[in-house]
């Protein structure tokens, strides 16, 4: 007997270090991942995002959107069907289509803060794993997978799964699946009495990112402000230009910069800057 309880209690103490020495190596693929992307050089790469969910009458919803991303060091680009944004070493610009208008201001610091594994970098990583079971995978495919979850139904993130390449620690595959608390009853019905598939409370959503097509990018004027605005010296004022021109510009957080919003109409006639 005595055996048997020094074999357990041994055996305890073994998965718990042995758990515990798993999540840091977690910690570090991932800390290894962000720091891949922020240091990524003229690295362009497509990805399919796709939100579906459930509700408590058994019905799905599912939305499909495209992202195109470049990244060079601390600049970098990205592009959805309705938008686009750059950061350079001066400025980011948010660009809508739809609107014909743009944001102007201030550069960020980090490339990853615009990719989906930022909220597990620094004090939050350290957070997550305080409450979740974590496993690393090796998958036949050569990938690696790590799965984040837990069981409690007040937490927000039910499972998360992140997927790349060992060797260039690249993303294939991020999920991100939450719970969505609400009553069971729905809010609008059509006109033959059936519920409206937008007013159905969902149970939980999932968020998927798929990864892939990458391929280097040549060319210092890709990732650049001068591509969508110039700066006015004598209005002090950016103003749109090339395939831009006429969207109507916003600036923030600029303080060399006129409080009021840009003319659309007005061309700089030496806007060669």
């Amino acid at each position: 007997m005595k055996q048997i309880l020094l074999y357990m209690v041994f055996h305890c103490i073994y998965s718990i270090c042995n758990a515990q020495v798993n999540k840091d190596s977690i910690k570090r693929e991932i800390e290894r991942i962000n720091h891949n992307y922020d240091n990524a050089s003229y690295i362009a790469f497509d990805a399919d995002i796709i939100l579906s969910s459930d509700t408590v009458l058994g019905y799905y919803d599912r939305d499909k959107q495209w992202l195109k991303f470049i990244l060079n060091g601390s600049s970098y680009y990205y592009a959805t069907a309705e938008a686009e944004f750059l950061q350079d070493d001066t400025l980011s610009v948010t660009a809508y289509r739809n609107e014909h208008s743009m944001i102007v201001a201030p550069r960020n610091n980090k490339v990853s803060n615009s990719l989906p594994l930022n909220g597990f970098k620094d004090s939050t990583l350290y957070t997550y794993f305080l409450h979740y079971d974590a496993t690393l995978t090796e998958l036949s495919s050569g990938d690696r997978e790590i799965n984040i979850f837990t069981d409690s139904v007040w937490a927000m993130y039910r499972k998360i799964t992140i997927r790349y390449n060992p060797v260039t620690y690249y993303l294939s595959y991020t999920a991100f699946k939450y719970n969505d608390l609400a009553s069971a009853n729905p809010t609008s019905y059509d006109t033959l009495g059936a519920p409206l598939l937008d007013s159905l409370p969902t149970l939980s959503k999932k968020l998927e990112m798929h990864f892939h097509s990458y391929r280097f990018v040549t060319g210092d004027d890709i990732i650049h402000h001068r591509k969508y605005v110039f700066f006015d010296r004598i209005r002090k004022r950016y103003v749109a230009t090339g395939a831009y021109k006429g969207y109507r510009v916003i600036t923030t957080g600029l303080s060399h910069v006129g409080s009021y919003l840009n003319d659309p109409t007005y061309v700089d006639p030496s806007s060669n800057e």
